[in-house]
């Protein structure tokens, strides 16, 4: 009868740190996805500024190449 209440106290035992576990996990579950949903809002943000700057690029360039063709005439 010993033996089984000191199984049952490991078990219990077991079962509180393994809730314990569980619990830190899915508050790190949490926090890796706030994180994620933050880095993915960031990069769509870049997107934009990067399409941005490419088009200012290319206008730059269009603009640089108009100016040329006037110079030589």
């Amino acid at each position: 009868m010993e033996e089984l209440l000191t199984l049952l106290e490991t078990a219990r035992a077991e079962r509180a740190a393994s809730l314990k576990d569980f619990v830190r996990l899915k508050a790190e579950l949490a926090r890796v996805q706030r994180r994620v949903d933050e880095l993915r809002s960031e990069n769509r943000e870049l997107k934009v500024a990067l399409h941005a700057a490419e088009t200012e690029v290319v206008n730059l360039h269009a603009y640089v190449g108009e100016i040329a063709l006037v110079g030589e005439a």
